[in-house]
């Protein structure tokens, strides 16, 4: 697999949001409620832990999952796992797939 294409992916998964989709499962546009940030922290003020768990551990996780598959295909040292994470963590930030308004990126930074 081409670097390029690991960042492509990197960035597609970072730009996963579950905190968009999860308070969407109680009818909830959580950027509407309190700091409008799409983050396991709102979620957790907004609709508690029963939410705001799963939106971190997924954002923890596609973090760590970028940089530990990278790290398997092109190997632990080199640029590739630094620029996958930081692929996934801008994906997180300005997300594809949530209208490029996101989180802060600092758990799916700290999985990286």
């Amino acid at each position: 697999m081409g670097l390029a294409v690991a960042i492509v992916v990197s960035y597609l998964l970072g730009s996963l949001v579950p905190g968009l989709w999860l308070p969407k499962l109680k009818g909830v546009d959580i950027r509407k409620h309190g700091s409008g940030n799409p983050g396991a922290t709102n979620v957790y003020r907004v609709l508690g832990m029963k939410y705001a768990l799963p939106v971190g551990i997924v954002d923890f996780g596609k973090g760590l999952l970028a940089v530990v598959i990278i790290s398997r295909i092109a190997g632990p040292s080199g640029w590739a796992p630094i620029l996958c994470g930081l692929a996934v963590v801008l994906g997180h930030i300005w997300p594809a797939f949530g209208g490029f308004r996101g989180g802060r990126g600092g758990l799916a930074a700290a999985g990286a």
